[in-house]
């Protein structure tokens, strides 16, 4: 979608293959890939009881928030 979201001969970086998470065998840590959204991460760590500070628009990728995307 042409002028959507990247700069004018800019480069887009698809993270959708870095989606791994990992939490630690305490879960204290939570370790995850930048390809992940939101609502992929809380959706794996709820049945475990634990959660992570993060977006509050599910479907945000991580490494877009990061990277000055919305909360």
């Amino acid at each position: 979608m042409a002028g959507a979201s990247n700069n004018d001969g800019g480069v887009a970086i698809d993270l959708v293959g870095l989606n791994e998470i990992q939490v630690s065998q305490d879960k204290k840590t939570v370790a995850y890939g930048t390809g992940n959204r939101w609502v992929q991460i809380y959706s794996y760590l709820d049945p475990l009881g634990i959660s992570v500070l993060g977006g509050r628009v599910a479907d945000i990728g991580t490494g877009g928030l990061t990277l000055g995307g919305m909360l």
